[in-house]
């Protein structure tokens, strides 16, 4: 009886010692059970997404319990689960809302394993509640690729910075109340290094959040974009930044290659003052190191309000640059921009000692380091003003093509523009500044050896040659003309600024497609010139075979028949 009593008090002790080990797992002090928690996971190659849900907790609601999520990476060589280089991730909530809560971890190794254990912290102890086992995509191919056929999907595209997709509808964003805003877009520390093959289809309607680097990519390095149309994108700052790259496609483009994009109505107001730089254009802000071909913007329209410290514009793209002088880092192929830029420069007063820049081009604000841009074409109407009476330290290069640039090479390019710059004029009776928006009366034009262009009935364009020697007293308006700007301008109808001896441009021409106005006085740091506003060097040694010139068809044996450029100058009539 004695033994029998022995045993049982053993077999009790061992189902209690049973009953309390399961309580423990199955419940903690926080009152949180493995149960309470799920884990949903979205796996890339490169991230994972958990989306979280929790049962309703006063210790969670109150505080006192605090959820985090720890990662955990496999290492073969020890079979063991480490603690990861991310660690670990806080749960936090919004809207007061306790049960739900996103956590994604970032810089993930492919086809890796990894686990995720969600712990919580009660009364300064951590307890494990669950976890969950998951394995990162391989790096993604056309064979394995993402279908997208919505705007929601296209959001998508954001958690997989790395991913390959194919667009196999067209998207309009406003018709399916779909906002970008919505999600965190890519960036300088996640940008997009897939592929997106847009198979000619259209994405359109997308308002751009403010960012640093503002487009539908934002920031793309090493990418592959092909084949794609994005239509009426919009930009609308209304406050400063201290710095932004913006493009209807992305605002940086690096190491990538772009093809077969059509960029249509793109309409970016960049009301805000920029700190330090701003890089616009209308299908990127800012390239480096990349290859662009066939890559067209229509109809955009531009305008920077408040220009101040270093401005980047262009129709095509704020600024194209390359990694070194020393080899050839960009192509720019077969692509072309029409359009208009309109920009204000703005100093606050007369004090304002900041010296900035404006770089702004029909094609291209401003083209660096040796590469190269061919049978490419700009047909652009440029606007230049100034906001009030105060001279401002800026210099301000403006061409019909390229801003200001070195070690570039341009070859087979045209530029159709029309230049309107104007500072304002002082009244007689007041002395006040009163900025105008149209052709001056006259002549204001302080060209020296400008041709003088009008437009025939027929759209054919011809000229007559006037000099400023010419002009009687009675146009000449310079003593009631304000300063532009204090500093350095430089006006070209080609280029606006090019000093360096690497910069080439070969059989390359200007159509001006109204007279051009300088409504602003001169000083000895101005340079107007039908091609180029500051050379450098004598022209001839770098300047091969360009011209000034309504007679296109003079110069169309240097392009081919069926190239982008010879198509567009005979469908406009810029011909003799």
């Amino acid at each position: 009886m004695k033994k029998f009593k022995t045993i049982l008090s053993i077999v009790t002790a061992f189902v209690l010692g049973l009953v309390t080990l399961c309580l423990t797992a199955c419940s903690s002090s926080s009152g949180l059970k493995s149960s309470d928690v799920k884990m949903s996971p979205k796996i890339t190659a490169s991230t994972v997404t958990l989306s979280i849900t929790i049962s309703e907790n006063d210790n969670i609601k109150s505080g006192a319990a605090v959820p985090y999520v720890y990662e955990y990476v496999y290492n073969s060589t020890s079979d063991e689960y480490e603690l990861s280089t991310n660690k670990k991730q806080q749960v936090t909530f919004s809207n007061n809302v306790y049960t739900s809560s996103t956590v994604k971890f970032t810089g993930l190794e492919a086809d890796t394993e990894y686990r995720y254990i969600f712990k919580v912290t009660y009364n300064s102890y951590e307890e494990e509640i669950t976890s969950l086992d998951v394995k990162t995509k391989q790096n993604s191919s056309s064979s394995d690729s993402t279908v997208i056929t919505t705007a929601e999907e296209f959001l998508e595209i954001y958690d997989d910075p790395s991913g390959y997709f194919t667009l196999e509808n067209d998207i309009d964003f406003e018709a399916e109340g779909v906002s970008l805003s919505s999600v965190t877009m890519f960036s300088a520390s996640t940008p997009f290094t897939g592929t997106f093959m847009g198979n000619g289809h259209t994405i359109k309607n997308y308002t751009i959040p403010a960012s640093n680097y503002m487009g539908l990519f934002n920031y793309c390095s090493n990418a592959t974009i092909s084949d794609l149309t994005v239509e009426n994108a919009i930009v609308d700052l209304s406050t400063g930044r201290s710095s932004s790259a913006i493009g209807a496609v992305a605002g940086m483009v690096e190491s990538s290659t772009i093809t077969n994009v059509d960029v249509i109505s793109c309409s970016f107001t960049f009301a805000g003052i920029s700190t330090t730089k701003l890089y616009i254009g209308g299908a990127f802000g800012n390239v480096l190191t990349s290859t662009i071909t066939n890559v067209n913007v229509y109809d955009a329209d531009i305008n920077v309000t408040r220009a101040r410290l270093n401005v980047y514009m262009g129709l095509f793209a704020g600024e194209i640059s390359g990694s070194n002088y020393n080899k050839a880092s960009y192509l720019v192929k077969d692509s072309s921009a029409t359009g208009n830029l309109t920009t204000t420069l703005y100093y606050t007063s007369s004090s304002d000692s900041t010296v900035g820049s404006l770089f702004l081009g029909g094609f291209v604000g401003n083209l660096n380091a040796i590469g190269l841009v061919t049978e490419s074409y700009a047909d652009s109407t440029i606007k230049v003003y100034k906001s009030d009476s105060s001279h401002g330290y800026a210099n301000v290069e403006v061409g019909g093509f390229v801003g200001a640039g070195s070690g570039f090479n341009v070859s087979k390019c045209v530029a159709v523009t029309s230049i309107d710059i104007n500072a304002g004029i002082i009244t007689e009776s007041s002395s006040e500044e009163t900025t105008t928006t149209s052709t001056i009366e006259a002549n204001a034009k302080l060209f020296a050896n400008l041709e003088d262009v009008t437009t025939t009935t027929d759209d054919v364009i011809t000229t007559t040659t006037t000099t400023a020697e010419e002009e009687t007293d009675s146009n000449d308006f310079s003593d009631t003309l304000l300063v532009l700007a204090d500093y350095n301008v430089y006006v070209g109808g080609f280029v606006g600024f090019a000093p360096e001896p690497y910069a080439q441009l070969t059989d390359s021409f200007v159509i001006f497609k109204t007279e051009t106005i300088y409504n602003a006085k001169k000083t000895d740091k101005t340079i107007i010139d039908d091609f180029a506003g500051y050379n450098g060097y004598e022209e001839g040694t770098r300047f091969n075979g360009c011209k000034v010139t309504n007679l296109a068809s003079d110069y169309l044996n240097v392009f081919d028949a069926d190239s982008s450029v010879y198509t567009y100058l005979t469908s406009k009539n810029y011909i003799a």
